[in-house]
Formats: structure tokens, sequence, C-alpha cells
């Protein structure tokens, strides 16, 4: 166990950080998620970056812990005395450890067994220790601290000692190992690999998973941190001083570097604006950009004149007038061709909307009859009114057909859509919307009076030649125009030719190289100004790369090379030829069979590891431990490495078990009571346990060690816990210490009803009685009459018992009439005719019944084992 305090001085010569962390882990074996914050907090503070303000480590006490044993010291429990706010306990007397041998501690849940418990890990300086709370139930909450008188020997020297809690304990006391479910040092990974963690190593292993924890936990808080370089942007890409600074932050930049670039003189901010001035808005540069822009505009001038004008040309206007007369012609044709139909006709006959409306009437007989020529077959009904077509509507159809086919409609159809393709244009023109540029027309007049005036000269033309176009409709008459004169196009096109070459010339004046030089000297002025306005920006990055850069270092606690290398160191020491050997045995004692342990030595984050591996013919090199081993079996392994390394220690102190068989089954529990009454042969062992059937096995294992136990009962009184008496409850007892009882329960019941006239009481008292009476008579079949062959809850049948046992008719018969006579008290029965319970005198008789049965059967018993051992019968 000097491996606790080692670990304890490694860690807090290392950080303090450290040495709070393995506090946590020996006060609570298992670190909560709270215990590892506070822990990756601590990192923080120790980086630099300041956590918490009152956030502080908290040094370990080496004082706490167990201390070494030394050959030839020797300590065992006596007596746990004046308990004081543990729990619900409320017995002063507390309890009594017999010195040597085995001191099994029986108690049903929530009697105060466990409160003995917490204060014997927390006195003894157990690894894992529990929280140990007042009374929470009681009105009045207790006040003051927590404890209790302890006594000990120590090499046969009494001593005591008042222990409080939170303060150190004597230091004997720390020599008694103790062992619970959170000493089993028996581990199933992630990897399924099932390891041997000697007694304080998982400190180490506790502590790694602590800094793993803490490494995710950082590594997301440093990323909640960065810094959003996209607020960089303005300098990104900018090849300057600047630029290449800002690019180049990281936590050693200095922050008054900022300062002194951002900070220009009256001369540079001078030099800026001529700067400007000259590549921007000079003269030079500023005439050549106008000029390039103007003729831009200029040739988008040119592109809308030449689409004003393209529709109004004088061909245009001549191919109009040619077809306006030759309509005119055609529609007189087509006048004096449907003059003939006109006889009775409708007016319109024979205009334009009529000849659409017969085109379409033609066309959907021709759906209607496609198998006749139109107006239809003779039985055909009108297209168009569908009704039956007499004689002379017949004849009309047909005449209007002839019409519709004649060589002068034909034309007129024709020179009109010619004239409307020609006309739509013209009509279509955009006269409106000329010029899109509403500033362009009196910047060229700034330049070019006599384009200004010749292109104002050509629009005005044009939109009086489109007015008059627009009247066709009204006046049906086409004006005269008079042919366009030359436009102003090419006027235009050397203005434009003029404003480029203009601006070239102008151009060539800066050289290249000159404006190279200066724009990059405005780069670096322009960015440095850039950079005073977004000087908090700048600064709040290098400030991120700072706290980006105390994160690393806080990350860097989370390495776990050291505590690796210090794994290893300890393995070695921990781990020896005679601790393997020492496992082996005690798994063999415990029956943990079929497993060839081998320990290797590994190393994995912090962790070092003794895996333990199956050899056998029948399993195969991939199988894992852990898909093997139940968790009884785990526990057993447990039991077995904690038993091996207390068996190595140069001192027999005293070794306290609390509920040891949780999860076993009942061949590995008998196993684990012969064991643990073997090794109270050459020390104290105290076992709590709240399974009765493991405390009479334990009390068994011990007699047939050569040695009794020691029994103590733990109870509740109400609500006062940790009451105790020198023995097991009555269910515990043999059939002999049950009469005994039985007849105290006699007097209690008689002083009930003579004394104190209590009915209920006695009642209560005589049927508790028959009870117990039936269970112990059925004991007595057990224990006496097959004299312990079989059993309950006991898997061997001892057959070398049956020489000591005789069944006598008249036992059969007696254990027959009593069991009944019991059962018939024991039970209510019915609510019409319940059964009247029997006088105590009555009752103390039955009792006196059984102890005549155990006195007749035993003495049977005796005479059978001596008549068949002088009959030489053996039954080993």
């Amino acid at each position: 166990m000097s491996l606790v305090k080692e670990i304890a001085e490694w860690a807090d010569a290392q950080y303090g950080w450290m040495s709070h962390a393995v506090r946590l882990i020996v006060e609570k074996g298992t670190l909560s998620e709270a215990d590892h914050l506070e822990i990756a907090e601590l990192m923080k503070v120790y980086a630099g970056l300041g956590g918490e303000l009152e956030k502080r480590p908290i040094r370990i006490k080496l004082d706490d812990l167990p201390v070494a044993a030394a050959p030839g010291v020797n300590v065992s429990l006596t007596g746990l005395r004046q308990p004081r706010n543990i729990n619900a306990i409320g017995f002063d007397d507390g309890i009594t450890f017999a010195s040597e041998g085995l001191t099994v501690v029986y108690g049903y849940n929530g009697s105060g067994k466990s409160g003995y418990a917490r204060a014997l890990k927390k006195a003894c300086r157990a690894r894992y220790t529990e929280s140990i709370l007042p009374n929470v139930f009681k009105e009045a909450q207790a006040t003051g601290p927590v404890e209790a008188t302890f006594e000990w020997l120590s090499s046969g020297k009494p001593g005591n000692q008042k222990w409080v809690d939170g303060s150190a304990s004597p230091a004997d006391l720390s020599r008694v190992a103790i062992f619970d479910a959170h000493c089993a040092r028996v581990f199933v990974d992630e990897q399924a690999d099932v390891s041997f963690v000697p007694y304080g190593m998982d400190i180490l292993r506790e502590l790694s998973h602590c800094m793993e924890w803490a490494q995710r936990h950082l590594e997301k808080e440093r990323q909640s941190h960065a810094f959003d370089r996209s607020l960089l942007g303005p300098f990104v890409g900018s090849n300057t001083d600047v630029g290449r600074f800002v690019t180049s932050i990281s936590s050693r930049t200095d922050p008054k570097t900022v300062d002194a670039l951002a900070s220009l003189t009256v001369e540079e901010q001078q030099e800026i604006q001529d700067l400007v001035k000259l590549l921007a808005d000079g003269d030079r540069q500023k005439t050549v950009q106008e000029l390039r822009r103007l003729a831009q505009r200029c040739r988008g001038l040119e592109q809308e004149l030449e689409k004003l004008t393209e529709p109004l040309q004088d061909d245009r206007v001549t191919d109009l007038q040619r077809l306006f007369d030759e309509l005119k012609g055609l529609a007189k044709a087509v006048e004096m061709a449907s003059a003939a139909m006109k006889d009775g006709a409708l007016p319109g006959t024979g205009t334009e909307p009529w000849v659409i409306l017969m085109r379409s009437a033609v066309e959907f007989a021709s759906q209607a009859y496609p198998q006749s020529e139109f107006p239809g077959p003779h039985d055909a009904n009108c297209v168009l009114c569908q009704q039956p077509l007499g004689g002379p509507a017949r004849e009309r159809l047909n005449r209007f057909w002839e019409f519709l086919q004649s060589d002068a409609q034909r034309r007129l159809d024709g020179a009109r859509l010619a004239y409307k393709e020609l006309y739509s244009p013209m009509k279509k023109a955009p006269v409106d919307a000329f010029p899109t540029d509403p500033t362009i027309l009196d910047e060229i007049k700034e330049r070019s009076e006599p384009l200004n005036a010749g292109i104002a000269e050509r629009v005005a033309t044009l939109k009086a030649r489109h007015a008059g176009l627009l009247q066709i409709a009204v006046t049906q008459v086409l004006p005269e125009f008079e042919p366009l004169q030359k436009g102003p196009e090419e006027s235009l096109r050397a203005f434009i030719n003029g404003l480029l070459e203009q601006a070239a010339k102008i151009e060539a004046g800066l050289t290249p190289e000159v404006r190279q030089a200066k724009q990059k000297r405005l780069a670096e002025l322009q960015d440095r100004t850039k950079l005073a306005d977004h000087r908090d920006v700048v600064l709040a990055c290098i400030k991120a790369a700072q706290v980006d850069a105390l994160y690393v270092d806080a990350l860097k606690c989370c390495r776990t090379n050291a505590l690796t290398q210090k794994s290893g160191e300890l393995y070695q020491k921990a781990i020896t030829k005679e601790l393997q050997e020492a496992l082996s045995r005690e798994l063999k004692a415990l029956n943990v069979v079929g497993i060839d342990v081998s320990l290797d030595l590994t190393g994995q984050k912090g962790a070092r590891r003794q895996q333990l591996k199956l050899a056998g013919a029948l399993l195969g090199p991939k199988v894992k431990l852990s898909g093997v081993l139940s968790e009884g079996e785990q526990r057993a392994i447990a039991i077995a490495s904690f038993l091996a390394e207390v068996s190595l220690e140069p001192a027999k102190s005293g070794i306290v078990f609390d509920d040891p068989v949780n999860s076993l089954d009942q061949m590995r529990r008998e196993r684990i009571a012969k064991r643990l009454a073997e090794e109270a042969k050459h020390r104290q062992v105290i076992v709590f346990t709240h399974d009765l059937a493991f405390a009479w096995e334990l009390k068994e294992s011990a007699k047939a060690s050569g040695h009794s136990a020691t029994m103590r009962h733990v109870f509740s009184a109400g609500k006062s816990k940790g009451h105790c008496k020198e023995e097991l409850p009555f269910e515990g007892q043999n059939v002999r210490k049950r009469v005994n009882l039985l007849k105290e329960l006699h007097g209690k019941a008689k002083a009930a009803i003579e004394e104190a006239q209590d009915i209920d009481a006695y009642n209560l008292l005589i049927r508790d009685g028959y009870r117990r009476l039936r269970d112990s008579w059925e004991l007595l079949v057990e224990e006496q009459m097959f004299n312990g062959t079989v059993r309950r809850f006991h898997r061997p049948i001892s057959t070398l018992k049956l020489r000591s046992v005789s069944v006598e008719d008249d036992h059969v018969k007696s254990v027959y009439d009593n069991v009944t006579r019991t059962s018939y008290f024991a039970h209510e029965g019915g609510a019409e005719a319940p059964p009247p319970l029997p006088e105590h005198h009555e009752f103390l008789a039955d009792v006196v019944k059984l102890e005549v049965a155990l006195t007749a059967i035993s003495n049977s018993n005796k005479a059978a084992e001596a008549r068949r051992q002088a009959m030489g019968v053996s039954l080993n």
C-alpha cells in the first residue's frame, strides 16, 4: 500500500493541479464530470489562463494516506465507539471486533452496517471513501463533526483515539487494508482487455482518464476562442508591410507594432493626398479615364442613332409608298369583284373582317367535312350557323368561296402583309427613348458644337418623318418626305477616335516604372491608414493568438508521457514474480479455474496495465478475456488480487471486507468464505455482509478451519440505527440457541398479558413465536435429524455425516405433529373462525417439546455413530 503514498508524493512534486486531482481520486475513487471540469480549470490557471479567480489547487495531505506496512507491526481493530453524526447510528456502544480470527458483521439493508463501514474506510485511509452524512431524516439536524473513537492493538499493545472526519487519523489504523466493490482492481477497458491493476495503481489510471477528458474539453474551448481571420479580409493578399505583418500575427507579436505602423506623420498624410491626386484624380490619369469613358458612351450613342435611323431610311419610305399605291388599286379591284355578292348581303361583306371570318369557316369545313369541298356535301349543315344548307344558302357560300379564291383578293392579301411588315418597324422606331444617356449630348456639345448640332438635326428629321408616318392610319394618305441628308455618323466616329487618341497621348507621359513605384508607395501608406481604422480588430487577433498559445500550454498538461513513465517504474516495483505466483494461488483457491495468468507490462496514455491472458488448448489467440469472464469471475479475480497483495506485505495487519460477494454464485461464495476463514487463522479478518447465508457460510468455514467466528448483528431500533448484538439474529442461530431465544420470547409474552394486560402485544408475540418455532422444527430436520448432510443454500452433500444419522419413527412422528401444530397457529386462518392462540404456558410446553426432541435426536445420532464406528463403517 506504499504505492499510494509514493504516487501522491510524485504528483505533489509535479504540479498543483495534479496533486489536487490525486487527492480527489484518493477520496472518491472515480471522478465525476464536475471533478474533471475543476481539474481542467486548474490546468488553465497553471498555464496562465486565469480561470475562476477563487480556483486554486488543494494539495493532497500526505499524512492522510496509508503508511507502508512495517515488519513485525501487526495492527488489528478491536472496537468502534461513540459514533457521532454517522448516518443514523444512535448506539454509543458501537461495535466490537475480535482482535484475532474472523469477525462477521451481519445486518439488513438500512440497519446502520454501511455507516460503520464508511467510518472504517475513512479512519483507515482506504483508497476509496464515501461522504458521511448525519441523520437526514431527523427533524432537529445534528450539529458538530462526524467522529468516533477507535480502539486497536498494535503488536499487542492497545491504543485508542478519537477520530474526526477531515482530520488525520492514527497512522496505525492506516495499516488495516479494506476491500469493497471499489477496490476491485480488474478492469475491462475499451479494447476489451482485462487488466490487473495493483492496489494504488488505479490512481494513475483514473488520472490518465481525467487528463484525456481535460484534453478534449480544452481543445473544444480552444476552438470556441479561435479568432475569425476573415475579419482581417481588408489586408488579405496585400503585398505591403502592413499586409505581411497582419497575416503573420502570432502569440509573439508585439501589440506596440500596431500603433507604430498605424501612426502617420503630417508629411505622410500629405504624401497620400499627392499620390492619390496624381494616380487617381490627377490631370493625367483623370483625363485619360474621362476620355476613355466618354468614348465608350459615344459608341453607345452611335449604336442608338443607327437603330433609330435604320427603319426610317429613304429606301424604306419609297418601298412603303409603292406598297401603299398598290394596296389602293388592289382594294378597288376587290371591291368590284365583291359587288356581285353584296346584293342582299350584310354591310361590310367583302371587307377584311369578313374575309378573315370566311377563311376561318373554310378551314373549319375542311375539318367538319374532310371528304368534301367547301361548303360540304348536299346534306351538310352550315359551318357557321349549324343549320341545314338550302339551295340559296349553298349557292351564296359557293360565290363567297369563289371570291376568296379570285386573283385580286390573293394579291390584296399579299400586299397587305408586305405593307404591315415594312410599316411596323417604322411605327416602333425608338424616337422617344433617344438618347438613353440624357447627359451625353451636353458633354458632346462641350467638346464639339457642330457634331452636337448635326446629331440634333438628324434626330429632329427622323422624329418628323416618324410623326408623318403615324398619320397614315388616319388620313389614308402617305405624306411626301424630303430625302435624308448626309448624317452625323462619320463625324461621330471621328469624334470617338479622337477621344481615344487623346487619352493615349496623355497616358504616355506617365511611364510604367514610375507609375508602379508610386502605386506601391501609395498602397503602403493606404494600408497603414487602413490599419488605423482596423486597429481594434488587429489587436483582438493578437490577443486571441496569445490566448491560443496559453491553451496550447494548458494542453501540454494533458500529455501522459511522464505519467506513463512513472506508471512503468511503479509497476516494476509492484509486479514481482512473488506477486504473480501469489495471484495464481489465490485464483486457484477461489476456484477461478482454467485461467493461466500471464502478466505483460504495457503502457498506454499514462496507464500501465498487467493484461491477464488465457492459455489453453480450447482458446484461440484472438479470444478476449472479457468475452470469457463473467461479472462474478471478475469480482473473484479482484478479491484474489487483493489477497495476493496483502499476503506479500511484511506484516499481518487486519483486513476488512465490505459486502465482498455481490454478483457471486453460491459455489464461489463458499470458496470465498473458506478462503477468508483460512486467512483468519493468520490475521484479523472482518467481514461486513447483508447476506445471512454468506454469514452462516463464514461461520461454518471458520469452524471447519479449526477456529470459531465471532458473530455480530447490526440492527435498527425504530429510527435509531447501528445497534449491535454479539450474535446473529434468530434466523442465523442453531436449534439449541433458538430454544433459548424462544424461552425468552415466552417470558416477554407472559409479561405482556399478565403484567401489562396488553392482549395485542401478547398475540403478536405468540403468533411470531409459533412462526419461529415452526422454522426451528424444520431446521431440526436439517441440522439434527440428517446431521447437516444436506443443507439449504449449500451446494455439497456431506455424506460423511450420514454415519451419525438415525431416523427413528417416534422422531418422525414428533416432527410431523409439531410442524402441523405450529403451522396451525402461525397463520391467522379465516376471518369468521380464527384459531384461538394458546396460553403462554402452552406455548412454553411446545418449546419444551422441541428441546426434548433435540436431545433425543442428538443422543440417538451419537449412539448410531458409535455403533457404526464399532462396525467399521467408513463413509470417507
